[in-house]
């Protein structure tokens, strides 16, 4: 994780919930840093539970927030909606999301369905 610029005492976010999906790399693990200086409790989002766990206990540790993890590819169908049930159960609510989970495939967007959008 890098070390992000913003100056937490501006951002202040105490007893907001947020879900970051995508949360253990690059963009997404950034803007868990910012949140977690900035006082909210996080709910990370991604398919590797080890990378999750890691990440959570760093946050955690370093920031003193509280952190949930739910395992998830958004890729499946059943995917987002068992990620917004397990979220919103996490810390009884949420107030932020942060939709940050990327895919890539080699096909048009407008021309796709949900079973043409499976990993090659």
């Amino acid at each position: 994780m890098t070390t992000p610029t913003v100056d937490p005492t501006t951002l202040r976010l105490d007893g907001k919930r947020a879900l970051i999906t995508g949360a253990t790399k690059g963009i997404g693990a950034d803007i868990a840093v910012t949140l977690a200086r900035a006082g909210a409790d996080l709910i990370l989002s991604g398919r590797n539970k080890v990378e999750l766990d890691e990440a959570a206990a760093t946050l955690s540790r370093e920031h003193g927030t509280r952190v949930a993890t739910v395992v998830a590819d958004l890729a499946d169908t059943d995917g987002p909606e068992a990620l917004a049930r397990a979220a919103a159960g996490a810390f009884d609510g949420l107030d932020i999301l942060i939709n940050n989970a990327g895919i890539s495939y080699p096909i048009r967007f407008s021309t796709s369905t949900p079973s043409s959008t499976t990993p090659c």
